[in-house]
């Protein structure tokens, strides 16, 4: 039987982690240098080195390397079971919610300028509430 470190423990830990909550082709952001960057997972997690040069890697893509677990997010995958290339739209009051969260996580102000077309936290709060008004559930 191997006997493994503290250190080396937690590792093989992360991987057994990343790999129940994430599947190979899942969407994943990641840090760089450049900052965070976007990708699939290539494959299932896995441990490479050994001893204090252990670390917990995946396979991204568009990486041309494989990435540090502790530097990897997995991206939950879209609400209501819908299939990401699906053209079908969320449970409404749902939707509401998570936009909601979202807001009450990043602030007010604007989130995106796009072609100088600003998307605001007001616009995006006020359509969560004639939502939620509409539905009956108390905003």
């Amino acid at each position: 039987m191997t006997e493994y470190s503290e250190f080396e423990r937690q590792q093989l830990q992360a991987v057994a982690d990343f790999n129940n909550a994430c599947l190979p082709g899942n969407w994943v952001s990641y840090k760089t240098i450049g900052g965070v960057r976007y990708g699939q997972t290539l494959g299932k997690a896995m441990v490479v080195g050994s001893g204090s040069d252990m670390n917990a890697v995946v396979a991204i893509t568009g990486g041309n390397r494989n990435f540090a677990l502790s530097e990897v997010t997995v991206i939950p995958p879209q609400p209501d079971e819908i299939e990401d290339d699906s053209r079908d739209l969320p449970e409404p009051v749902g939707a509401a919610g998570r936009v909601r969260e979202y807001i009450a996580a990043n602030g007010d102000g604007i989130y995106d300028v796009l072609d100088g077309h600003p998307l605001y936290a007001r616009d995006m709060e006020a359509i969560c509430r004639a939502v939620l008004d509409r539905a009956g559930v108390p905003a």
